[in-house]
């Protein structure tokens, strides 16, 4: 299956001396990506199984070396830890395999709260974060030999809407099925939940996390603060916000915060909340109707659309922050990216007038192109 990562992987691994923490939800298809990369060069220890736990939650060089050093003597150089979240401390288990340089060392997580805090430390200056999100459209489009994404000719378009729609519909995880994507959720949103989060320690009731899920699946792309959101779900602002946190981390949701610069009247301390997953999504609202039978197509589209510019964003190292532009005299713009002195501009409902501020505003101050075609531009092969 083609990873757009996976070229960058291969470079980071043969090419830098360091830990790599490869880190996103699960099923999004880490191991697998990395099986495709590393071959037969590598050993993989699941911390699922309590042996292995207990193994490298011992912290011995003794028992490390007197372990480790016959694999890498049997020409395997990497060792692979998955789940390493579960470990007491994966940043220190790392650090003394890689200081003492007994093999090479790829950890692997599905909770970005826990595994990138507990390796910050340890591992500082030792090692490169890569996350792995589920597939993108281009992805996806990649594997459909007789379409090129980027040329959107009229058979094309009309094949890549057709993906585009179910993908929205059901969701991008790798093993998706079409026919049954309900079942396959439900067991991925309990997996998250149960497995991870309550596995973890992280909270108490998942039916308030639950509450929160939905809360956010209908108010999609709205920019609100935590104040309505709390009032909303009847928890406590601090309680929230800490929710917040582990969703984000656990690669549920994300927020887009607003933008701003020079004018007094823009509005940034609220944020839109997007779903990493529109498939998640719908299941969580139990919605799985075609995007044509729907009154939400319009928000779920806005959803897909910054979720693939914020995944391919970071697979190609782009640097671009993600903004929307909203003031208090009505202006609005859905998409604002920045990097250095350049901005990228996109509005769902094409309102120039909307854009024309913006640029007034900005003109001498940074580049502003704006986005014409939304689709060409997440299908580019060349991305930015």
């Amino acid at each position: 299956m083609y990873r757009e990562i996976k070229d960058k992987l291969v470079k980071l691994i043969d090419n830098e001396d360091k830990v790599l923490v490869v880190t996103g939800a699960r099923q999004v298809g880490k191991t697998t990506l990395l099986k495709s990369v590393l071959g037969d060069n590598a050993v993989y220890f699941d911390i699922d199984d309590k042996t292995y736990k207990d193994f490298f939650d011992s912290l011995s060089l003794v028992k490390y070396s007197s372990y480790l050093t016959p694999i890498k003597s049997s020409g395997k150089n990497i060792i692979v830890i998955d789940e390493a979240q579960r470990l007491k401390d994966p940043g220190l288990c790392a650090k003394i395999i890689h200081d003492n340089r007994l093999i090479k060392v790829i950890l692997t997580g599905s909770s970005s709260l826990d595994i990138t805090q507990r390796t910050t430390e340890s591992l500082a200056g030792r090692k490169i974060n890569i996350t792995v999100y589920p597939l993108t459209l281009y992805e996806y489009i990649k594997q459909e030999e007789y379409i090129v994404p980027f040329a959107l000719n009229e058979i094309n378009l009309k094949i890549i809407e057709e993906i585009l729609n179910e993908k929205i519909r059901i969701g991008t995880y790798p093993a998706i099925s079409r026919n049954f994507p309900e079942v396959y959720l439900k067991d991925l949103a309990e997996s998250i939940i149960l497995k991870d989060i309550l596995y973890l320690g992280l909270i108490r009731k998942s039916e308030n996390l639950i509450d929160l899920l939905k809360y956010f699946a209908n108010t999609i792309g709205v920019a609100q603060g935590i104040l309505p959101i709390s009032k909303g779900v009847q928890l406590s602002r601090k309680t929230v916000e800490y929710y917040i946190n582990i969703l984000e981390s656990s690669y549920i949701i994300y927020a887009i915060n607003g933008f701003k610069d020079l004018r007094n009247d823009e509005v940034s301390k609220i944020s839109k909340y997007y779903f990493f997953d529109t498939g998640l999504r719908n299941y969580l609202i139990n919605d799985f109707r075609q995007l044509s039978n729907r009154q939400d197509k319009s928000s779920l589209f806005e959803n897909f659309i910054i979720t693939e510019i914020l995944k391919r964003n970071e697979y190609n190292f782009s640097r671009y922050e993600t903004f929307f532009w909203k003031t208090t005299q009505g202006a609005n713009i859905d998409i604002v990216l920045r990097r250095d002195n350049k901005i990228l501009l996109y509005n769902f409902d094409k309102k120039q007038s909307s854009i024309d501020a913006f640029i007034s505003t900005y003109k001498d101050k940074y580049e502003i192109s704006v986005i014409d075609n939304i689709l060409e531009f997440i299908l580019r092969e060349e991305y930015l």
